[in-house]
């Protein structure tokens, strides 16, 4: 069988030192390691971005969710009041509540 004469530089990566494809080896790990965290890094930035925009719409939500909350409340202790007066006075007292508490829910 004939011997295939190989490209001169391949003949040349053949012939390098153990000593310096172990080098070439590490730092190629080393830079596909550098690589991994550095793409890490930025994901965790944008997560901690992306965090901090849900927290701040999401405290907004929940005052105005709580607003709505106290209009039915006040809503509902204003039906209560109408059906639990007594006299006249607390009538319209109970009715005004409840009007404030429709008019508030409704907006």
């Amino acid at each position: 069988m004939d011997l295939i004469e190989l490209p001169r530089a391949f003949a040349k990566e053949i012939t390098m030192s153990l000593r310096v494809k172990l080098l070439m080896g590490f730092l190629v790990v080393s830079l596909i390691g550098g690589g991994i965290g550095l793409t890490g890094i930025l994901s965790l930035n944008a997560i901690k971005e992306a965090e901090q925009i849900q927290w701040d719409t999401g405290i907004v939500s929940l005052k105005i969710v709580n607003a709505m909350q106290r209009d039915y409340d006040e809503l509902r202790l204003g039906q209560k009041d109408a059906l639990l007066a007594s006299d006249p006075a607390s009538n319209r007292a109970a009715q005004a509540r409840f009007d404030k508490g429709v008019k508030a829910f409704s907006a």
